[in-house]
């Protein structure tokens, strides 16, 4: 027969997700009115297909008619955030800001970095439209000087990340980039904002969840491997109630001043926001450390597993609840304004934009 404690035991969650929700639904009421939301939202079956279609839109490639009202959000975001943070227009001194635009198209954040920063040099990396990626909607070398693009899949760089042979038996053997881009420059500002898209031309082995993971991996690696010391970092991120979520914004308030930005006028109802990292010190040692773990994890996405092609982290219980401890009352304190903007969103409107 199970005693008490046995039985309280068996109750607690162990999925790390839910052990980082069981938390914040004990310690914080905006949390748990959003949580209410959007389970309401779930049991309207019309909140629910409209939100699984927006959800489509987003991962799908964007349509050639589409593509400038993606294009004006993004502008429209950019600004909002420059408003609210002032990252854009931030005092580099007597030149303009360096930028580095990671998965760059359709170019709505770089348009908004030149309308602040006339004299701003930017050089991006963007998935090409053989590829399935967006189309880029602004000018670049040699029409405009300041814009410097280079097509490639950021999640195959694999000499940047640390990997310098791939096992022979890989089925993306050939494809994997020695190259190193930009590795001469060191940039003021650094965007991360891929996603992945249901239109990116990979292998069926690539067609999972993992490749969340790799894209993530791989835009961190390359940002803290090319950011300034002093610089800003911008990366937008998802379910902020998520376990990777915390890890990432735990790591980053080590080495850099933390603050989170999410738009009122774009996305309010859904969970993505924005990291934004200011001060970064990419020489500092916890930076290094963070480094080595995203390289370590993304090896492990793109050749772990018992067939070579990816394989899952398994997060540890104690860990978990170590650092929530720690680092949960900071977490609640940036992500509660952040929720009370989705939880008054979803208010409105009920599941969906």
């Amino acid at each position: 027969m199970s005693t008490g404690s046995e039985q309280a035991s068996r109750a607690e969650p162990s999925v790390p997700n839910d052990i980082v929700k069981s938390f914040l639904l004990e310690r914080e009421q905006v949390f748990r009115e959003l949580v209410a939301l959007k389970s309401k939202g779930w049991e309207d079956s019309d909140a629910d297909r409209r939100f699984s279609d927006l959800q489509r839109q987003y991962s799908q490639g964007v349509d050639q008619q589409r593509q400038p009202k993606f294009f004006r959000m993004y502008q429209e975001i950019a600004d909002e955030l420059q408003a609210r943070t002032g990252v854009l227009s931030r005092n580099f001194g007597n030149h303009g800001p360096k930028v580095l635009d990671l998965c760059m198209a359709p170019g709505g954040y770089t348009s908004a970095v030149l309308q602040h920063n006339a004299a701003a040099q930017v050089y991006g990396i963007s998935l090409s439209e053989s590829q399935g990626g967006h189309e880029l909607l602004i000018k670049s070398e040699p029409q405009d000087p300041r814009v410097r693009v280079r097509f490639l899949d950021i999640t195959m760089l694999s000499t940047e990340f640390g990997t310098t042979s791939i096992p022979p038996g890989h089925p993306d053997k050939d494809n994997f980039l020695t190259c190193r881009p930009y590795s001469e420059h060191e940039f003021d500002l650094v965007f991360c904002d891929g996603s992945v898209l249901s239109s990116h031309i990979r292998q069926s082995y690539r067609q999972n969840h993992r490749e969340i993971f790799r894209l993530l991996y791989a835009q961190l690696i390359l940002a803290l491997q090319r950011i300034k010391p002093g610089g800003v970092l911008v990366m937008m991120l998802h379910k902020l109630d998520g376990w990777d979520t915390v890890q990432l914004l735990r790591s980053f308030s080590k080495f850099a001043k933390v603050e989170l930005f999410k738009s009122v006028r774009k996305h309010a109802a859904r969970g993505s926001f924005y990291l934004v990292a200011k001060d970064v010190q990419p020489r500092d040692i916890e930076a290094i450390k963070a480094t080595v773990m995203w390289k370590q994890l993304w090896w492990l996405a793109t050749f772990g597993g018992d067939d070579g092609v990816g394989g899952e982290d398994v997060a540890d219980v104690k860990a978990i609840k170590d650092l929530l401890d720690s680092f949960g009352a900071t977490l609640i304190g940036m992500a509660k304004p952040i929720w009370k903007i989705q939880a008054e969103a979803l208010g409105k409107k009920g599941y969906g934009e």
